[in-house]
């Protein structure tokens, strides 16, 4: 009887085991999809930023330090707003009007 219950122990140790490296290979997954995620959106983000200052730098010369540090701090809700506006702005200050 001893023996069976030592048998039964070892098998639900191994099987708790089990269970816990499933858990852990899932956790570093999730981990793993998240870490993807916010490098994509940090990257588009990135991208943005860049392609407003190249349009901007196109359009009204070089940009001063001030508005780099700007462009490169804003949402993208304001990086959207603002390339709209490149296009009609006579003038740097039109942009972030």
């Amino acid at each position: 009887m001893g023996a069976l219950i030592s048998q039964l122990d070892g098998l639900a140790l191994e099987k708790m085991m089990e269970l816990e490296e499933m858990l852990a290979r899932k956790k570093r997954e999730e981990g793993r999809q998240e870490g993807r995620a916010e490098g994509l959106a940090e990257g588009r983000a990135q991208r943005g930023t860049e392609l407003l200052m190249k349009l901007l730098r196109l359009k009204f010369g070089e940009l001063d330090p001030e508005t780099v540090q700007r462009l490169s701090d804003a949402s993208e809700a304001e990086l959207d707003r603002w390339a709209e506006r490149v296009l009609t702005a006579s003038d740097l200050s039109e942009v972030f009007a």
